[in-house]
């Protein structure tokens, strides 16, 4: 986490310079916009050690859907 916290930082500093240099309204201001509303919650990690910077949970509940479509989408192919 101590490695985390400056990176943050320097992203943080890294949007706020970059939605300078953009037009509020286009596609980059508004994404630049919505990510720096997230950096609260992106970052939270790091002043809760009981947070961890892992998403296996998440994808070990989902992987059994994307195999399910990737091996539809194969049959789906496969027939006439």
């Amino acid at each position: 986490m101590r490695e985390s916290y400056p990176l943050i930082l320097e992203f943080e500093k890294w949007l706020q310079d970059a939605y300078l240099r953009v037009l509020p309204k286009s596609r980059m201001g508004k994404a630049i916009e919505y990510t720096y509303a997230l950096l609260p919650r992106l970052s939270r990690y790091v002043n809760d050690g009981r947070i961890e910077i892992d998403d296996n949970r998440i994808e070990n509940a989902i992987s059994p859907f994307g195999v399910l479509s990737d091996s539809l989408l194969q049959v789906c192919r496969s027939r006439p």
